[in-house]
């Protein structure tokens, strides 16, 4: 009896000891795999809650998911994101985040991926060569310059670049032999001077679609696109060449044929640009002398309206006075005046200057002589009105 008593205490102790030992297995075996998770719990937590929990038996995997929206989670690095395996995730918004830096690596658990937004970040660059992208959302960031080759070879892809620090769209390239995308490039700050404009760029900030302005040249260089062989480009009836065309002063309205067939897609779409002069310079000369501006000038100063611009006239405006043609005015009166100038040629209007001069004079010599003497003289009134009034008051005694 004793020793079947002693034997089952055995035989339950060994289950005991094999059951621990089984969950053991389990648990250490998730725990590691939870250990290593990154250290990111903004990350974690985003998508934990947008994929509704990690599995259990490989957190890593998450297979549930086309669309994951990290947008306004406070995210800083995504340097952890390839630590999942996203195998049908087809759209990542990172937008709204803290996000400085991309990678291609970050993304290389995601082979499906087609459209990313990774706008209104901190990025002033990044780098995403070898995705298959669609779609790019990359405006509201600070980059200067971007390569675009993160596209799949296929038709209607975009890339927004809108709202960035882009000075030429030259610096929008392309290192693959694909297809650019259409580019959209409202609100950077593109340098409008002998601009070079590729057919499939939408300049819409600059006006590409209406009233563009080319404010001190009028030269475009058209690239040949490789989505219209046939490209044929023209302004009325004038065919413009596919290199650099130059163009006066005026209005134009610019059309693409592909042969004879006028396009209007999504690559390729004709805008109206005009070409207008530089607007007036302005020289300050007092006593002959040119002086630098001052926001107050202590004496009448002459303004001397300058263009670069053959044939053209300058017209200039005090205030909100009319317009009046000249070529210099002179101030000769103290008070604020708001200066506008402006040139035409052609009927064709520059855009207009403004400045503000202010006339201030300083007390001169003859001024303080006129003061003191007429200190001098009220002084001499008011004691001989004073002596006056005492004798009056004397006499009457």
């Amino acid at each position: 009896m004793k020793i079947k008593k002693n034997l089952s205490v055995i035989v339950v102790c060994a289950l005991f000891l094999a059951l621990s030992f089984l969950g053991n297995i389990k648990i250490s075996s998730f725990a590691e795999q939870v250990e290593i998770m990154p250290s990111d719990q903004n990350l974690i937590d985003a998508i934990s809650e947008a994929s509704g929990g990690f599995n259990a038996e490989d957190p890593r995997v998450v297979d549930n998911l086309e669309v994951l929206d990290l947008s306004n989670k406070n995210i800083d690095s995504i340097l952890n994101l390839n630590y999942w395996t996203f195998t049908a995730l087809k759209t990542l918004n990172l937008s709204s985040n803290h996000i400085s830096s991309v990678l291609p690596v970050y993304f290389s658990t995601m082979p499906n991926l087609i459209e990313l937004n990774i706008s209104n970040n901190k990025m002033s660059s990044f780098n995403l060569s070898g995705l298959t992208l669609k779609t790019l959302y990359a405006e509201d960031n600070m980059l200067t310059s971007v390569n675009l080759n993160c596209f799949s070879d296929e038709a209607n892809t975009v890339a927004n670049l809108c709202s960035n620090r882009i000075t030429s769209i030259e610096n929008v390239t392309n290192s693959s032999n694909i297809n650019l995308p259409t580019v959209w490039l409202a609100c950077n700050e593109i340098t409008i001077d002998t601009e070079i404009v590729p057919t499939n760029f939408e300049l819409v900030s600059q006006g590409a679609k209406e009233g563009k302005k080319f404010v001190t040249s009028g030269s475009i260089e058209i690239f040949e696109s490789l989505t219209f062989p046939n490209l044929k480009v023209q302004y009325g009836e004038t065919i413009l060449s596919l290199g650099i065309n130059n163009f006066s002063y005026g209005p134009f309205n610019i059309d693409f044929y592909d042969g004879d067939t006028l396009i209007n897609s999504n690559y390729l779409k004709g805008f109206s640009f005009s070409v207008i002069p530089v607007p007036a310079t302005i020289k300050y000369v007092i006593n002959n002398l040119e002086v630098s501006y001052e926001s107050v000038f202590t004496s009448n100063v002459k303004l001397v309206f300058e263009t670069s611009v053959p044939d053209a006239t300058i017209f200039f405006k005090l205030g909100s006075g009319a317009w009046v043609q000249g070529t210099e005015f002179t101030l000769n009166r103290t008070g604020n005046f708001n200066i506008t100038t402006e040139i035409r040629i052609n009927n064709v209007a520059s855009e207009t200057f403004s400045t503000m001069v202010s006339i201030k004079k300083v007390p001169t010599f003859w001024f303080f002589l006129g003061f003191l003497l007429f200190m001098i003289i009220l002084f001499v009134l008011f004691f001989g009105f004073y002596y006056y009034t005492r004798s009056k008051k004397w006499r009457n005694k």
